[in-house]
């Protein structure tokens, strides 16, 4: 079966964060220390300050957006980003340690006029699984992914909205590694 797909579509991977809403439950709007925040991922093992909206926002008012509209394209081609394709390749393992997932974080971002000393904290963490795209055969497309709190994961206590354009890489990938004999 010949892909639908643009072939250099199977050599690129696109993530775009595009708001984030906190619901009243959240215990970070009565935290009167955060007052920005900014949504970094982990990825195809990029240095995390490469993967965070380039900028911080002041935290929104419970079930307002606040909105980032950050996106980003990553080249994972054999020729020239071999480990990255590889990376995305170790994904579709059973012992990937994220599961096969993307993980966004939500983090506090001390303004500039905070005491010396203040560090970002991580408040919330939402995830996307490429898995997930590959056995459904459907790239995640504007989709609000709750985020939980990171001091107890089972209080959602927001949405993050995001996009993951990757199927037809996740395609090729998985069938270089069916010929490979790795999966």
């Amino acid at each position: 079966m010949a892909s639908l797909h643009d072939p250099g579509e199977a050599n690129s991977v696109t993530v775009t964060i595009s708001h984030l809403l906190l619901n009243e439950q959240a215990a970070v709007l009565n935290n009167d220390n955060v007052k920005e925040l900014f949504v970094a991922y982990n990825f195809l093992g990029i240095e995390p300050a490469e993967l965070e909206t380039p900028f911080s926002l002041p935290k929104p008012k419970a079930n307002n957006p606040v909105t980032y509209n950050y996106t980003k394209t990553f080249q994972v081609d054999m020729q020239e980003n071999y480990e990255r394709r590889q990376y995305l390749a170790s994904m579709l393992l059973p012992d990937d340690p994220e599961q096969g997932r993307i993980r966004f974080t939500v983090v506090s971002d001390p303004t500039d006029d905070d005491e010396l000393g203040v560090e970002c904290e991580d408040i919330g963490v939402a995830f996307v699984s490429v898995k997930e795209i590959l056995m459904t055969k459907k790239d995640v497309e504007d989709q609000n992914v709750e985020i939980y709190d990171v001091k107890n994961e089972q209080d959602v206590i927001g949405t993050l909205n995001v996009t993951v354009k990757c199927l037809p890489a996740l395609e090729a990938v998985e069938k270089e590694m069916k010929i490979e004999g790795t999966y």
